[in-house]
């Protein structure tokens, strides 16, 4: 069996529409007028040596848009799967990651290594391997053809508006609930951290050393967050 990519050439013309196939579409319901809209939507794919929009987009709008010639592009591909996967890696992401994503909602690129072969068994294996989901399940694109010396060494960029939606509301969303909650659990174990302090009364044995001030510090780590929390340990 011959598997090919969406870095193939290959069949590259048959992964999407064409800016032309496009125009006769919004020509034939009438709505010529809502091409530059389609195309910063809908458009920016690049399937081998072609860009392409995505045709589920396109038909879903146009279907909307000549019952309302007010209506203004939204979102349909974010619902046409599930995005469980994206959603675990994105939530355990390091800050690394969150920085990069950062960037490519401003509208730059981020230079990646791609593994077309990756299984679902080697998902989670790697931080790295969030970068190609990303880019298989469509998140992500290719901005030019990679070198062909190392042809997996891809830089990415967020294909279109519709997108960019999606990467500023929920994929945000989920990466900021993962910071808040793992704060919370910094915060949770920097207390009990002091509560120890506290029990064990450490501070009784440097006052009886001639400490005058006693100031205790809670520490928690996980992955490559940390906070400290200090507490100032007076006379009771």
């Amino acid at each position: 069996m011959n598997v090919l990519s969406i870095m193939d050439v290959q069949f590259e013309e048959h992964f999407g529409f064409n800016d032309e196939e496009v125009k006769a579409l919004l020509a034939y319901y009438g709505i010529e007028e809502a091409y530059e809209d389609v195309k910063a939507w809908y458009d920016g794919y690049r399937f081998g040596n072609i860009r392409a929009y995505c045709p589920w987009d396109v038909i879903s709008y146009a279907d909307k848009r000549r019952s309302d010639p007010t209506l203004y592009p939204e979102s349909y591909w974010i619902n046409t799967s599930g995005n469980d996967i994206v959603r675990h890696l994105l939530e355990n992401a390091s800050a690394g990651t969150r920085e990069e994503v950062e960037r490519l909602i401003a509208g730059e690129s981020v230079l990646k290594e791609i593994r077309n072969e990756l299984t679902y068994r080697d998902i989670y294996d790697s931080e790295d391997n969030v970068w190609s989901v990303l880019f298989t399940t469509g998140y992500l694109t290719q901005n030019g053809r990679p070198d062909p010396r190392r042809r997996n060494l891809v830089r990415l960029v967020i294909p279109n508006e519709e997108i960019r939606s999606i990467f500023m509301t929920q994929i945000q969303d989920w990466m900021q609930a993962a910071v808040r909650k793992d704060a919370g659990e910094l915060e949770t174990s920097c207390a009990e951290a002091l509560r120890q302090i506290e029990e064990k009364d450490y501070a009784a044995r440097l006052r009886g050393e001639g400490m005058d001030t006693v100031l205790a510090y809670g520490f928690a780590c996980y992955k490559k967050r940390c906070r400290t929390e200090l507490k100032r340990m007076d006379n009771p």
